[in-house]
């Protein structure tokens, strides 16, 4: 369902997926942004939106296949769907219906009505404001309102205080609480401690209405569109009798000895056997959907019909909102077609359907806005789709009866890229492994299995394999034993290109360094390279490769690269006009009285760097003006494991201003600040002292009091889903997690605490660009990418989730991202005694790869042969009426 759900005027998209309830937001064009996902108690049955008039966001009536409902809102201030209330509507001697449970909201969100029982409907009154009409009549028939029933009675409401659950009504429009929670027996214990909050919030509280209609076999259930806003609502229930005659029959809600009863208005003849749904109309009448005809249905006028193309109706929706004169229609075979009415007053005197395209096997459709259009469905992909109003294949414009389509759809000049006559562009697809019939596992004792799923249905069969976790894929190996570091970089190509046996002309060149035991090996290619791309290994005279290199990385602007060893800082130029490469500038840690010289871990960011030197020295660097320049040092209590300075606002928002310093002994990661090197607060010792126990994954608080006995071997500050982090990477594998707050002025709070054990050995945090979004590589024995929770907000309480996906390959010591056009978003990674460039999946929990079947093949159960490295599938075919 589509409505205001987070913020006034937000255009939201309400997707409910078994007990699952997803809000996104639609942002304009082709995309839908994920906002949140909650997990509700039970499967959901029905979802609609309730917009009262005097609230700025609407609501969320859901109700669940165990005959419960809740209203749901948007808490702006958390992120996130709280409950207004719930309750049920079970009834003890009721036959529940064989069909699907049908709900419908009143258009101006007085009320809610419920089908679940055979001859019976359920009605939940809402409070409307005041001077609603509707409003003075459910108090008369409602009873009085709250805290003014007689005291002592048996449905008598106590003081808030007393009962805490009666508050729990924060729409202002009026939410529906049973009557069987309005006791205080059945209200204790369910909301303790927050009588307080609920006493300052005042609602009016209705109970649920059970009433009697004479259909027993209901097909669908629509609330009427009334002439003027005092009718009193109005719904119409499409039923078949013991004849197998289907019927409209109209109830009018009024006031019946003193208590809310629809009373029967007027019944509808016959309609076509094969009516299966009903759409309000201006004017108190409907309009049935057959599978082959069409039929305006009203009170007083001779019904209208139309023939359309065969095939039954799956879901409908309109297009312009309030003018109800443009009705998208879906049908079971995946055809979209559009209904246009014209009306003579109040009167359909028209009505004419013409075909748009093909889709997804719909469930549901919801009209976002600009001709964007999202398709639910059980039995295929959902989609979302943008309407045009000129065929994709040219620019002809369509041939319509009477121009319906000549109202813009899709914006203005409508067409679009694809090929074909359809008027319909698919935007973007989201897996849906529904309906699952059988499924295989495969590869389970391979470290990483997956699941072959037999699923879809109609025009959509197909088998899907699914898979958790990030796969890795390699286009490249070379062997390469004792890789101690990796490091990638990209500089413009160097002047000599005979001593690099490098083409001149090109203009960049792609390097990858490597850090041995006693040495450092240079891989490159050129960039363009057309179709063939030569990995050579350079042998530069400017490079030290006689030493281990601790980093390397180009600076900012590209122009020079920075190699850091264990003794000395060397800024290179590769553009040099003499030499393939020269040396701009070099630094040489001093001698240090307090341990030995050299240098002992490094970290490089641009023309940040950061390096530890004397064992618990660190020094501050800056490339400026094509020179090193030592901008700061601060002598530390305790030996220096390992540093960081990357910038936790991402590195195209600037320097960084901060950096992560790992400690020896004491096992802590401090933050000092740039460019002084100053403590960046008392408190931001993060505290994992040895001899405090084990950490524990949800450890809280700015220390945590989780303690290893392993120091960080790798910290990091980056950020993900535009929040900042800290990791710490130990050496024991586990990983730890530090949401960090930056306040005015810069002043830096740690928030969030969690540990999580990744492996048994050393990590490796590298930050890396994952399809389009910022991620973190653990290498380790076990390797993990983190990446934001697509359903978490990026500021708030709700911050400072990060989900973690295994990686399929085990045993990748290093990482490095690999930025070149030869081969986009690859990843260089050392596995073993060889050096990969592979690309990985993108980041998320489940992938899904579909191999469709024909349309007239429906998957029913599959085998797999391990031996044989096949499968053997069994299919139901679909066949023609006439054999």
């Amino acid at each position: 369902v589509r409505g205001a759900f987070t913020a006034a005027g937000a255009v939201n998209l309400i997707v409910a997926k078994g007990n699952r309830l997803e809000v996104h937001e639609h942002e304009g064009g082709e995309r839908l942004r994920a906002v949140s996902e909650s997990v509700l108690n039970g499967t959901i049955a029905t979802v609609h939106f309730v917009h009262p008039a005097d609230r700025a966001t609407g609501v969320v009536v859901v109700t669940s296949d165990k005959f419960q409902f809740a209203v749901l809102a948007w808490d702006a201030e958390e992120q996130r769907v709280v409950t207004e209330s719930t309750g049920e509507f079970a009834e003890v001697t009721g036959r529940a219906t064989t069909e699907a449970k049908l709900a419908a909201v009143d258009e101006r969100a007085r009320v809610v009505a419920v089908y679940a029982y055979q001859g019976i409907v359920h009605l939940l009154p809402m409070a409307g404001v005041d001077g609603d009409p509707w409003r003075a009549l459910a108090r008369a028939c409602c009873g009085p309102q709250a805290g003014a029933r007689a005291p002592g009675s048996l449905d008598a409401e106590p003081e808030p205080e007393q009962w805490p659950y009666a508050a729990d009504a924060r729409v202002t429009g009026g939410l529906v609480v049973p009557a069987y929670l309005q006791t205080p027996a059945a209200a204790a214990g369910r909301r303790k401690g927050k009588a307080a909050a609920h006493a300052e919030r005042s609602s009016d509280v209705y109970p649920v209405l059970t009433r009697y209609i004479r259909e027993l076999r209901v097909l669908d259930l629509q609330f009427l569109r009334g002439s003027g806003p005092d009718d009193p609502p109005a719904f119409a229930v499409l039923s078949e009798d013991a004849n197998m005659q289907r019927q409209v029959h109209v109830y009018r809600i009024g006031e019946r000895q003193g208590e809310l009863h629809p009373t029967a208005a007027w019944t509808s003849g016959s309609l076509d056997a094969t009516t299966t749904k009903l759409v309000a109309l201006p004017g108190g009448a409907v309009l049935a959907l057959g599978d082959e005809a069409l039929a305006v249905v009203g009170p007083s006028s001779r019904a209208l019909g139309m023939s359309k193309r065969a095939a039954s109706v799956a879901a409908w929706e309109w297009v312009d909102g309030a003018a109800r004169e443009r009705l998208l229609l879906a049908d079971e075979d995946g055809v979209l077609s559009l209904v246009v009415l014209q009306y003579a007053g109040d009167r359909v005197s028209d009505v004419f359907v013409e075909r748009l395209g093909d889709i997804p096997v719909a469930t549901s459709l919801s009209y976002l806005a600009e001709g964007c259009v999202y398709v639910g469905s059980h039995c295929s992909d959902q989609a979302l789709v943008r309407l045009h109003t000129q065929p994709l294949a040219d620019d002809r414009p369509v041939q319509t009866r009477h121009g319906v389509l000549a109202a813009p759809l899709g914006g203005p000049g409508g067409g679009g890229p694809a090929a074909g006559s359809q008027l319909v562009e698919t935007l973007d697809r989201f897996p849906n492994l529904a309906p699952l019939v059988d499924l295989g596992v495969v590869g389970a004792g391979e470290g990483h299995g997956s699941a072959v799923v037999c699923s879809g249905m109609r025009t959509t069969p197909a088998l899907r394999t699914v898979r958790n976790g990030i796969g890795i894929e390699r286009a490249l190996g070379v062997p390469i034993p004792g890789v101690l570091g990796l490091w990638s970089l990209t500089v413009a190509a160097p002047a000599d290109a005979a001593a690099m046996d490098v083409d001149a002309a090109a203009p960049q060149l792609v390097l990858i360094v490597l850090g041995l035991a006693d040495r450092t090996m240079l891989l490159g290619w050129r960039e363009p390279a057309g179709d063939d791309v030569a990995v050579e290994e350079l042998r530069p005279p400017a490079w030290r490769l006689d030493e281990q290199t601790l980093a390397a990385a180009a600076t900012r602007s590209g122009g020079l690269a920075v190699q850091v060893t264990a003794a000395r800082i060397v800024l290179l130029d590769p553009a040099a006009a003499a030499a393939a490469w020269a040396v701009r500038d070099e630094w040489v840690p001093p001698a240090d009285a307090a341990g030995p010289a050299g240098i002992s871990a490094a970290s490089i960011a641009g023309d940040q760097i950061v390096v530890a030197t004397g064992g618990s020295t660190v020094v501050y660097l800056e490339v400026r003006d094509g020179g090193l320049a030592c901008v700061a040092r601060r002598q530390l209590a305790n030996a220096v494991s390992c540093v960081d300075v990357h910038s936790w606002l991402g590195d195209a928002a600037g320097p960084a201003s901060h950096a992560a310093v790992g400690l020896w002994g004491v096992n802590d990661v401090t933050l000092l600040a740039l460019p002084g090197l100053e403590p960046a607060a008392p408190d931001l010792s993060v505290g994992m002292a040895p001899g405090a126990g084990p950490a524990a994954a949800g450890d809280r608080g700015p220390r945590g009091d989780g303690s290893v006995d392993s120091p960080p071997r790798s910290v990091l500050m980056c950020a993900l889903g535009g929040a900042p982090y800290m990791l710490a990477g130990m050496g024991d594998g586990r990983l730890h997690q530090f949401a960090l707050r930056v306040g005015p002025g810069g002043s830096v709070a740690v928030g969030e605490h969690k540990c999580v054990a990744l492996g048994a050995g050393p990590l490796a945090l590298v930050p890396f660009d994952n399809g389009g979004a910022a991620g973190v590589f653990a290498a380790g024995d076990h390797s993990t990418v983190l990446f934001a929770d697509r359903h978490r907000p990026s500021d708030g309480p709700r911050a400072g989730r990060l989900t973690y996906a295994n990686v399929d390959v085990r045993g990748i010591q290093r990482m490095a991202p690999v930025a070149s056009a030869a081969f986009p978003a690859a990843l260089c990674l050392a596995v073993g005694d060889q050096l990969w460039i592979a690309c990985a999946d993108p980041a998320q929990r489940l992938h899904v790869r579909s191999s469709p079947l024909p349309p007239w093949a429906a998957p029913h159960r599959i085998a797999h042969s391990p031996a044989l490295g096949v499968y053997g599938l069994a299919t139901i075919h679909a066949l023609d009426e006439g054999g």
